[in-house]
């Protein structure tokens, strides 16, 4: 079965190239081009791969938000200018770092398969 993953980022352009080379992997991609197009498409998801800080919320608190709904599904968080306080929630709550933009995809490649065999 082809696991699905969300892609939250209010940049066009990162979520287009995000899910084409993921989509060539083998993977199903979904976008959203923000927190609140993207609530339904959470249940979907296998993994959840989010920037930070968008226009319409801030990445972190929102994962903070569906972990407290009990949401059990790995999450990536992404950024191109996290400070020490945001990387460091961002790994308490995924136990993972920060994926940095612009995003080396051999890197988020890597990653991706380590959290699914999670």
């Amino acid at each position: 079965m082809t696991q699905t993953i969300l892609i939250i980022d209010d940049e066009r352009s990162v979520r287009k190239t995000i899910s084409a080379f993921l989509e060539q992997e083998g993977y199903n991609v979904t976008t959203a081009e923000g927190i609140e197009a993207a609530r339904d498409l959470i249940p979907g998801a296998d993994l959840v791969i989010s920037d930070i800080r968008m226009r319409d919320g801030n990445g972190i608190k929102f994962i903070e938000e569906l972990k407290e709904q009990g949401f059990e599904k790995p999450v990536l968080l992404m950024s191109g200018a996290s400070n020490f306080a945001e990387s460091e929630r961002a790994i308490q709550l995924t136990e993972h770092p920060v994926i940095p933009k612009p995003v080396v995809f051999a890197g988020l490649l890597k990653l991706v398969k380590k959290v699914l065999r999670e």
